[in-house]
């Protein structure tokens, strides 16, 4: 099986018009929340928002992957540059005042080591988190997923856990394996997007 041929990334780069599509469904949210906190004015957020879901339409296509959180980086020193271009058109009075004093705020996003950019990490690995659980029961339901994670959590042993859901212990060995099937696709696809290495469910 060909991986790249799998991986969302890999599409957009290539220009699939069916990714680019959906594509704003999957990062618009968090690269709104994470604007949210820089810029106080909601048209401000979406105005930057905006920027970076189009300066991505291009860059994308000649982004290369070379590390883990890569991609997770490339968004955010985007997010950084469109979010102080434009506190530099309300500094110089080209756009009315809205946002107020941000631009401490907002360097302190080019710093990789800052509170700041850490905690983009925390709300990206919680972001991708929730995106692979809500693909997961896309395509194994809820139930098995919510196995799935009791499994995983080792807070009960396996037949306490086959009781509480009325499973076999026989099934449970099928629902694990049918998700981790399906997990390890997801990754396939959205890996190097949501920058899945290190991920551990």
């Amino acid at each position: 099986m060909n991986n790249t041929s799998l991986s969302r990334l890999g599409k957009l780069s290539a220009g699939d018009p069916e990714e680019w599509r959906v594509f704003p469904s999957l990062y618009a949210p968090f690269i709104r929340g994470q604007l949210s906190r820089m810029l106080a004015n909601p048209a401000d957020v979406e105005e930057v928002e905006q920027e970076v879901l189009t300066v991505l339409v291009v860059q994308i296509k000649t982004f290369q992957r070379r590390r883990d959180g890569s991609f997770r980086n490339f968004l955010r020193k985007i997010s950084y540059h469109k979010a102080l271009e434009l506190l530099g058109k309300l500094a110089s009075g080209r756009l009315p005042q809205g946002s107020g004093d941000s631009a401490p705020i907002v360097n302190s996003w080019a710093d990789p080591a800052s509170d700041l950019s850490r905690l983009w990490d925390a709300d990206h690995r919680r972001f991708a988190l929730d995106k692979i659980l809500f693909e997961a029961r896309k395509r194994c339901g809820d139930e098995k997923v919510a196995i799935y994670c009791e499994l995983k959590k080792k807070d009960l042993t396996r037949e306490e856990i086959a009781q509480s859901f009325d499973k076999s212990p026989a099934t449970l060995y099928r629902i694990q394996n049918e998700v981790n099937r399906v997990l390890e696709q997801i990754r396939l696809e959205f890996g190097e997007l949501l920058d899945l290495d290190d991920l551990v469910l």
